[in-house]
């Protein structure tokens, strides 16, 4: 888990402190970044490859984070995304790719603040309508999915510079 705190960023191992005899720094580490987040000191939240198949409840906390903007989900095995990190407005960054989701919620739609969205490595096959309210969003990562169409709204992101729908099993529409 990394976590960056007003500028430092702090390292440690996924699960570090959880064993029995564990280092004291390890243990003292992820204590420190505990309270860090909690503080809402933390900016950076790497969580990548540290979960399995869901997000724990207990992170339903992140909701409440106004100060994270970068939050790093990539290949946890995730199945689903649970509805509240819509509510985290501060995001700026947001990474579930290399995961097993077959849908996103519509409450991502509201992350106005997003300028980066990195889904691919998934299984999707569909996105939200709600996303083409991500006026700020620079970068969409969609490789490697299950998409046969890119949704047409992707047209309409003002801020869109950087598309990656590589790898998807795309269909282009009929010639009339």
């Amino acid at each position: 888990m990394r976590v960056r705190i007003e500028g430092r960023e702090l390292r440690g191992s996924p699960g570090a402190g959880r064993e029995q005899g564990a280092r004291p720094q390890a243990r003292r580490e992820c204590e420190v970044k505990l309270r860090a987040i909690l503080a809402g000191e933390a900016t950076t939240l790497n969580l990548d490859g540290c979960l399995s198949e869901q997000v724990p409840p207990a992170l339903e906390q992140l909701g409440r984070l106004v100060c994270v903007r970068v939050l790093d989900l990539r290949e946890c095995g995730l199945r689903s995304v649970p509805e509240y990190l819509g509510e985290m407005a501060s995001l700026e960054v947001l990474g579930f790719s290399g995961n097993q989701l077959r849908e996103v919620p519509a409450s991502l739609g509201k992350l106005s603040k997003l300028r980066r969205l990195a889904l691919g490595g998934n299984k999707l096959e569909r996105l939200p309508d709600s996303f083409v309210e991500l006026r700020a969003l620079e970068e969409l990562y969609l490789y490697r999915n299950q998409l046969t169409a890119l949704p047409p709204w992707v047209v309409e992101l003002p801020a869109l510079a950087n598309l990656d729908a590589g790898g998807n099993p795309l269909q282009m529409p009929p010639s009339s």
